[in-house]
């Protein structure tokens, strides 16, 4: 750093020509400052008379009768220039900036007093105009230790993780447990029906053979597991009656007690005199949302004037989710 001090003035300037005043220089606490300071008299740089001598102080901000944080002496001339390497490394200094080892009290920064003094004959002491001094706390203090540096991710990756080569070889089963213990649920693309716990698995249950109802009848049911499914279903009914009202239902209570169930379908229908003896006609698609294993029902009920009623029929649930 090069200050030039300008006789006339006793102020710090920028240089010998325009001499802008400058009122603040910066420091690092922990470095050796390796200054360079010229004496300026009209425009041009000049030197002090043979044997002067130079002390250079620095002060926190408002202790005028403190002790120095920083302070040198012993300026060396060279060509109207004198250069001195104040330490920046002090005990008054580390006290000030709190460089204790306790890193919740550290200071940045401190803005403290600047002033150069010299003498050209025995007793007569000249001083320059005070300027702040912001000294900065260091962040390398020599004395922390190395941080360990984690290893690359190709030296840890192949052992937490399948890697993309490596997955083109695995076998559909593997593919199948690797997706299953992602969370990843993959449908098909070539018409088959999905793998159990996947999008696109397809659940069926039927009665081919009639059975008689008497109020209403279980006809059959699916063991859906967790999740979303598409449910419908049909029922077949044949009836000698003269005058019928049937209804089907799928619901996961095995009842006709009342509508309204969280995962119900419905549907009914009342035949009349001269209808033909068989009717079948399906339970529109319905969305089950289950949180836990349930069996879906698939339920007929047939109330007759005279007559009998069977009834046959099937219920299939898809996963969409």
């Amino acid at each position: 750093m090069k200050l030039f001090l300008d006789l006339d003035s006793n102020q710090f300037v920028s240089d010998p020509l325009f001499k802008a005043p400058v009122d603040a220089v910066s420091f690092k606490r922990g470095d050796a400052a390796n200054l360079e300071l010229a004496f300026v008299k009209g425009n041009a740089v000049t030197g002090l008379a043979s044997g002067a001598t130079i002390a250079f102080g620095i002060k926190e901000s408002g202790k005028f009768d403190g002790d120095f944080l920083v302070f040198a002496d012993d300026f060396t001339s060279l060509s109207n220039s004198y250069y001195i390497a104040p330490s920046f490394n002090t005990e008054a200094l580390n006290d000030a900036l709190n460089n204790d080892g306790d890193d919740s009290n550290d200071v940045a920064s401190l803005a403290a007093m600047l002033e150069i003094t010299w003498s050209e004959q025995s007793g007569i002491y000249q001083s320059s105009r005070t300027i702040t001094a912001n000294i900065l706390n260091d962040v390398i203090k020599g004395s922390e230790g190395t941080p360990l540096e984690l290893p690359d991710a190709d030296d840890w990756l192949g052992v937490r993780a399948v890697l993309f080569s490596e997955a083109q070889s695995l076998t559909s089963g593997q593919k199948a447990q690797a997706r299953n213990n992602i969370g990843v649920r993959q449908g098909v693309t070539d018409g088959s029906n999905a793998a159990s716990g996947q999008i696109g698995e397809y659940i069926e249950a039927s009665r081919s053979t009639p059975a008689n109802i008497d109020g209403y009848f279980t006809v059959t049911g699916i063991n859906l597991t967790p999740g979303d499914w598409d449910v419908r279903g049909h029922v077949s009914f044949t009836s000698s009656a003269t005058l019928a009202l049937f209804s089907a239902v799928a619901n996961d209570a095995e009842s006709f007690a009342g509508v309204g169930f969280s995962n119900e379908a419905r549907s009914s229908l009342q035949q009349d005199a001269g209808w033909i003896n068989t009717v079948s006609f399906p339970i529109n698609e319905e969305r089950f949302s289950l949180s836990y294993p349930t069996t879906v029902y698939l339920m007929a009920s047939a109330v007759m004037a005279d007559g009998g009623v069977s009834g046959a029929g099937r219920i299939s649930a898809r996963r969409i989710r």
